[in-house]
């Protein structure tokens, strides 16, 4: 009986190893390959097979097939040899069957391919000979034989189809790369972007940044925190896989889920920061799905787009099957009306203009309850904006955290988080805008896309780039490609849509938009594609992301496009995302949102000091003889365990007028379309001569415009008109004099190596001139004309050298330095002038650079440009000049204007520090 039982299981044996070699597989290929699962769904059938056969043995003597055929026929080796083989071609038959039929099922269809080598073929020839010869040389009576001729020669034949098949894979990829790094793996069943322009002969070098993909790294238990959360693994892999993501979801995914419930308390802010635009735009439906799916809490949602949010947001609702009328209010106007019926939507999105003007007022009068119910602040993109709306902006969100901290509960406080593209430098501005600090999460472990990047230098005589843009656009959709354009320097106007056939396909901002993207962008957006190329979370439908930009040649675009020059800034923490100016010390601005929060509540005296400074309220307190002081407010502070008291101010009046949510002053003059009479802005008048010059041509949500006539006393509103065909933005042919009102702190001398400056804030009354217009990047002004003027109080940032070898060096380095600025601050060219003053500024005589602020009370540009930012300024200056190969410059590293007046490129160098 032992002997029996022995023969039995070592005639199971074979069947056991072809389901471990079939487990192994599978575990090997990572997921569900063709011929791996359905060998081993279908070896596991037989196992099962050859064990109730043996089984019945044990049970019934004489039950088994060996038996049943011996009692057939007479019982010679010639019929024993027939009757194995009978056996062995039945469970073979069975064993091939099952694996064609399961082959059919969706359960087969592969999911993705890793490379295996020589390994998987060679198992395969070892085993199919192994089994038979084994079938030649065993015994003839040896039933275990029987399985092993069944089951050995096909696990055999699997594992050599699977390996073969895979080794060919790998041999095709090593062979592609081999002749082409350039060209990437075809996609199967997929258009290949890449291989589409090039076989179209529009696309030939290889690429500039090449990111790819990465799988996530071994888990930690912080990482993977089940409390983190209050979904469930399941739940969280479903509304990932709902919102378009692909693979594992990030693990700062649940961590970013635990803030929208009501018991949340957190001391600090959150921000997520140096997000590609795909990356980002899918944390955030995953966070708002989330909030819809009644996760709990109530979420205020401000973007500069709130109806792209929208639109992805209902996209992610149909494929879920998520329907919730009313929990999800977009606007000023809808939540207005929202509020004056008494209902509570979960979900608020609103625009960053809107937060400036009745909204928050809204939120006060109408239906304090919701406000006192919100949970969670989300910001999202609101890190780059321009200097007006910036300031307004930061000023607006300190209104809504002493509008919520005077109507939440006892103990209850609101919790912010941010997700930006931008890196830590617009972490600050929010933390001097909410008056927080923020923790910075990072995406922890993730899967990633791979990306690959290249840059395109507009030839002179498609200086635009769009017409080059327009064929490629064209050749993709031709080939079956989803194209995203991105046109961050508003160029494209009325030709984008038409290029692609779908408005939500363009985007202001540059990143890598689904599978290809075709862009025109500026210096400043170099270091942004580095920075974020390796953080694309993975997408259903992006195997590789594709993204191609047009650049105008110039100095800073020829240093930064060089091989290594951005890793090497990066390394040396010299590439930094461009800063944000913000104001929110300016009187004019500050004095506006002041008076907004008296109308919106009864805030304490002490945090109205807090948020708009002790000068600002005792101005109001001065001027406004209806502010009124209706009563205390006490506060017990656990940090302390003490109760303080302040007095509560009230003003009844009116919330921000439209004028001040644009300009610094209500002295405004209205930008016209003389075409049709459409409001494209305001500007204030004192600076309005020199920002509307006569013939200037400006970009107005992606169209072109330009200025019919000149602005006088007497002129009410500044008409302008559509730019003629191929026009380009303009810049003005600007001469600029400043006055020093007085020095503002201390002097502060800085030494960096070799490198010795100094720092100081001025006072300044400027007067400017514009008697010209200048194309970008010419020397010569198209156009002449009689000057016209502007004068206004400002700041200053001024950086002092002992001694520099020529006034010809100062003027080479203050234009080289104003031509880098922009990809250090968010602001435009008017935004900020630098001046070379050989004879200093007002009592301090040497040698300057001084970068005025060209606003009315300056906004934010003394603060943003402290010592660090100084240095790396003069840094990047060194570097667009040190790398080109001339001696005393050239239109390769120096301004056209430079070249003109007379460059000192050996000067400058000396100055910087060789």
């Amino acid at each position: 009986m032992m002997l029996r039982l022995g023969l039995v299981l070592l005639g199971l044996l074979p069947a056991g190893i072809g389901l471990l070699g079939a487990w192994w597989l599978g575990r090997r290929a990572g997921g569900r390959p063709h011929l791996t699962l359905t060998a081993g769904l279908a070896a596991l059938a037989v196992v099962l097979l050859v064990a109730l056969l043996r089984g019945l043995e044990l049970l019934v003597p004489g039950a088994s097939l060996p038996a049943w055929f011996a009692t057939s026929g007479p019982t010679t080796p010639a019929a024993l040899s027939l009757l194995l083989l009978k056996l062995a071609l039945l469970q073979g038959s069975l064993f091939a069957g099952l694996m064609v039929a399961l082959s059919q099922t969706q359960l087969a269809q592969p999911q993705q391919q890793t490379r295996t080598g020589p390994l998987l073929p060679s198992l395969g020839v070892l085993v199919l000979l192994l089994s038979v010869l084994g079938l030649l040389t065993a015994p003839q009576p040896f039933e275990p034989v029987i399985d092993w001729a069944a089951l050995g020669p096909l696990l055999g034949l699997a594992l050599l189809a699977v390996g073969l098949g895979q080794a060919e894979a790998s041999k095709a990829t090593s062979t592609s790369e081999r002749s082409d790094p350039a060209v990437p793996a075809k996609v199967t069943g997929k258009a290949d972007p890449e291989a589409t322009l090039r076989q179209a002969g529009l696309l030939q070098a290889a690429p500039d940044l090449i990111f790819p993909a990465k799988s996530p790294a071994s888990a930690t238990s912080s990482d993977t925190d089940p409390a983190a959360s209050s979904l469930t693994p399941a739940a969280l892999h479903t509304l990932w896989q709902g919102c378009g993501g692909a693979g594992s979801p990030p693990t700062v995914l649940p961590k970013l889920l635990a803030g929208l419930g009501p018991t949340f308390q957190a001391t600090r802010g959150r921000w997520l920061g140096d997000l590609p635009p795909d990356s980002l735009d899918l944390l955030t439906d995953c966070l708002l799905t989330s909030a819809l799916w009644g996760l709990g809490g109530r979420v205020l949602v401000v973007s500069p787009q709130p109806e792209a949010v929208l639109a992805r947001l209902t996209q992610v609702q149909k494929r879920l099957g998520l329907s919730r009328p009313g929990a999800c209010v977009v606007g000023s106007g809808a939540l207005k009306e929202q509020l004056t019926a008494g209902l509570f939507p979960a979900l608020v999105i609103l625009d960053v203009h809107e937060l400036f003007g009745e909204s928050l007022r809204h939120l006060s009068r109408l239906n304090p309850h919701w406000l006192a119910q919100l949970d969670q602040v989300l910001l999202l993109r609101v890190d780059g904006l321009l200097p007006i709306g910036s300031t307004h902006l930061a000023l607006s969100l300190r209104r809504l955290a002493l509008l919520a901290g005077s109507k939440l509960g006892e103990g209850r406080r609101l919790h912010w988080l941010a997700l930006s593209e931008g890196g830590p430098a617009g972490r600050s501005y929010l933390e001097q805008a909410v008056g927080r600090s923020f923790d910075e999460l990072s995406l922890g472990a993730i899967e990633t896309t791979a990306a690959r990047v290249y840059l395109r230098r507009r030839s002179p005589d498609k200086e635009s780039g769009s017409s080059e843009l327009a064929t490629w656009a064209k050749r993709l959709r031709e080939a079956g490609v989803t194209v995203a354009l991105e046109d961050t320097v508003g160029e494209l106007g009325p030709l984008g849509p038409s290029l692609i056939g779908d408005a939500a396909h363009l985007h202001p901002t540059i990143g890598y938009h689904g599978a290809a993207s075709l862009a025109l962008g500026d210096e400043r957006n170099l270091a942004q594609l580095y920075r974020v190329g390796g953080q694309l979370l993975r997408r259903q439908s992006v195997a590789t992301a594709l993204s191609v930009v047009w650049f105008k040649a110039g100095p800073l675009t020829r240093f930064l496009s060089q091989p290594g020059v951005l890793a090497g800034l990066a390394t040396r923490g010299e590439l930094k995302t461009p800063r944000p100016l913000a104001g929110t010390d300016n009187l004019f601005v500050a004095a506006a949102h002041l008076e907004a929060a008296l109308d919106e509540g009864e805030p304490d005296e002490a945090e109205l000091r807090q948020a708009f400074s002790d000068a600002v309220v005792d101005d109001l307190l001065k001027a406004r003889t209806d502010v009124q002081r209706v009563g205390l407010r006490a506060r017990w502070h656990k940090e302390s365990r003490r109760v303080t008291r302040s007095v509560r101010l009230s003003r009844p009046g009116a919330p921000l007028s439209e004028q001040r949510r644009q300009t610094i002053t209500p002295n405004v003059l209205p930008v016209q379309s003389r075409h049709d009479g459409v409001l494209l802005g305001r500007v204030d008048r004192r600076l309005a001569p020199t920002r509307y010059y006569p013939h200037r041509i400006f970009a107005h949500h992606g169209q072109l415009f330009a200025v019919l006539s000149a602005v006088t006393q007497s002129t009410t509103a500044i008409q302008v008109g559509p730019a003629p065909v191929g026009s380009q933005p303009t810049l003005p042919l600007l001469a600029l004099h400043v006055e020093s009102t007085g020095y503002h702190g201390t002097i502060e001398r800085h030494h960096f190596g070799p490198l010795t400056f100094a720092r100081a804030v001025a006072g300044i009354t400027v007067t400017e001139a514009v008697t010209g217009v200048l194309l970008r990047g010419a020397a010569e002004p198209s156009v002449r004309y009689p000057a016209v003027e502007a004068r206004y109080d400002s700041l200053a940032v001024v950086i002092l050298f002992e001694r520099v070898p020529s006034a010809a060096a100062l003027f080479h380095l203050a234009r080289v330095v104003d031509l880098i600025l922009q990809a250090h601050l968010v602001i435009e060219d008017e935004d900020v002038e630098v001046l070379a003053l050989e004879g200093g500024l007002g009592e301090v005589t040497r040698p300057s650079l001084v970068l005025v602020d060209r606003h009315l009370g300056g906004l934010g540009l003394a603060a943003a440009v402290d010592a660090a930012m100084a240095h790396n300024l003069l840094r990047w200056a060194w570097g667009v000049l040190y790398s080109c190969p001339c001696m005393n410059g050239c239109e390769q590293c120096t301004p056209k204007v430079v070249l003109q007046r007379g460059a000192d490129k050996q000067g400058v160098l000396k100055l910087l520090g060789g």
